[in-house]
């Protein structure tokens, strides 16, 4: 199936003015009825939900944390290793420049 004739497919209950109103009072009858449902299971079902919400901040919370820690973690590890290689390069280049001078001293 192409992805026109899934868009046509889709689309097809909505040609008409009736058709959509007929949809539209079907969606409408889902959530009346879905929302029943849930103020049937009343304050047992919200306990269980705010239990799972609350669950599901306190991890997301420690994963943010973790994820920062980690993250400082590398970038300091970065900055650690960029300071180390700019002080190996400076030694180098230093010995370098010695190495050179007295080269230059002795053919002088």
């Amino acid at each position: 199936m192409t992805g026109g004739e899934k868009v046509a497919e889709t689309v097809k209950p909505l040609r008409s003015r009736a058709d959509l109103s007929r949809e539209v009072s079907r969606l409408r009858r889902r959530g009346t009825v879905n929302l029943r449902k849930v103020e049937r299971r009343g304050a047992t079902a919200r306990k269980r939900a705010q239990r799972k919400v609350s669950g599901q901040r306190g991890q997301v919370t420690r994963a943010v944390r973790r994820n920062r820690r980690d993250a400082e973690r590398q970038v300091k590890s970065a900055r650690d290793e960029v300071g180390r290689r700019i002080d190996d390069a400076q030694t180098t280049a230093e010995e370098a420049f010695g190495r050179l001078e007295s080269e230059a001293r002795g053919l002088a």
